[in-house]
């Protein structure tokens, strides 16, 4: 079965009300009355309430210190280079300040989270395990976490760029550190430092500093699509790609909720219903979760995905062909064999270069959480935008 199918109405019974409490609760997610009930223990005594205010002032100077913190650091030039939450998911925690301290000693002026998207797209960060990554070389003579030439096909580019990062008085290819400020060298010395020319040097990290960049070239597409994703700045200042926040994710394929009297229920991905009457983990129902944290009305119960734009348009909704974050990307049915049920992803960001990056549950048809990359060279574009 494809994307987006509809679940029947969930019905307002006590039992399908406690399903749901049950499985927030199990989320850890506050609940409203919990909140009431702790006002009225911290009216009852006075020590509760100092003890709340106390927690909520430490909890403010942190989050004041880091801010500071984060502003400070992330900023190299003049440029700021802020990393979004989904670079915060995905880079680890060791890379991420390298991205950043690299740029910020070798050259300035690049993007940090360009420089990260090219460490996602060598060796996801150094995780991977093909030959060449912690030990050896590549079939090209490429090693360490930024896949540098060490000779071979590659050439040998470490010879004549490679430094020492972390100050150990070493020089490694296969070095975090020393690889990524190697990188951040490289970067800085084949380009000619304009924003112009930033993807052409992306191009020249991969094919050589005398290769004449090729438009939608594979691997520069690739960067590209990273850089969207972890980029704040490219986002506009928005918060982008929230990560996998679903509140029946731990349900794929079922999982089992205690209810408040004991009792235990069964929940299905593709076969329960939610709340805004879809079925668990389909493209629907994620997008209907995003759209209710964002404050949004009017989108539960609206069919099939397919449905979904011809049932939005008559509760008064707009329809649009230029994206903006917060719209709702829709597909419509093509046949039986292609989007049956149609498809729907919510929109996180868009580049001025009129890329849209999305957020989208059961594209694969596995019932998970992914985002990806609009755009026409990619030919990936959906039938509209629905403003909710």
């Amino acid at each position: 079965m494809r994307h987006g199918k509809l679940g029947g109405k969930l019905g307002r019974g006590a039992v399908a009300l406690e399903v749901l409490d049950a499985l927030r609760r199990r989320e850890g997610r506050a609940k409203r009355l919990g909140w009431v009930a702790v006002k009225a223990v911290a009216l009852r005594d006075p020590r509760v309430l100092l003890a709340l205010l106390l927690v909520a002032l430490v909890l403010l100077i942190v989050a004041l210190i880091t801010m500071a913190v984060f502003t400070i650091f992330y900023r190299g030039g003049g440029r700021s280079d802020a990393p979004s939450s989904a670079a915060g998911l995905d880079i680890p925690a060791a890379y991420l300040p390298l991205y950043h301290q690299a740029v910020a000693a070798r050259c300035p002026k690049y993007p940090a989270m360009l420089l990260a998207a090219i460490g996602k797209v060598e060796t996801d960060h150094g995780r991977s395990g093909l030959p060449g990554v912690a030990s050896g070389q590549n079939e090209a003579g490429a090693a360490g976490p930024m896949q540098i030439g060490i000779g071979g096909a590659a050439g040998n580019t470490w010879a004549g760029y490679g430094v020492d990062g972390n100050g150990d008085g070493k020089v490694s290819v296969y070095d975090p550190a020393d690889a990524i400020h190697t990188a951040a060298v490289i970067e800085c010395a084949w380009w000619d430092k304009t924003p112009g020319d930033l993807w052409n040097a992306v191009f020249r990290y991969n094919h050589g500093p005398g290769a004449q960049p090729v438009k939608g070239d594979g691997y520069t597409t690739k960067v590209q699509d990273w850089y969207l994703r972890y980029s704040l700045a490219n986002l506009g200042g928005a918060a982008g790609v929230r990560g996998d926040d679903y509140p029946y994710r731990h349900c794929v394929p079922s999982c089992v909720v205690t209810l408040e009297g004991g009792g235990k229920a069964a929940l299905v991905a593709g076969a329960t219903p939610d709340e805004y009457g879809y079925y668990l983990a389909e493209c629907v129902s994620f997008v209907a979760h995003r759209l209710a944290q964002d404050g949004r009305t009017g989108f539960a119960t609206l069919g099939n995905a397919f449905e979904w734009l011809g049932n939005a348009t008559r509760r008064g909704k707009r329809a649009s062909g230029t994206p903006r974050v917060g719209d709702v990307a829709y597909w419509a049915r093509v046949s039986d064999d292609v989007l049956p049920f149609g498809h729907v992803a919510y929109v996180a960001a868009v580049h001025p270069n009129g890329d849209v990056l999305v957020e989208e549950y059961n594209w694969n048809l596995d019932h998970r959480y992914g985002t990806r990359v609009l755009s026409s060279a990619k030919r990936n574009l959906p039938t509209a935008y629905i403003r909710f």
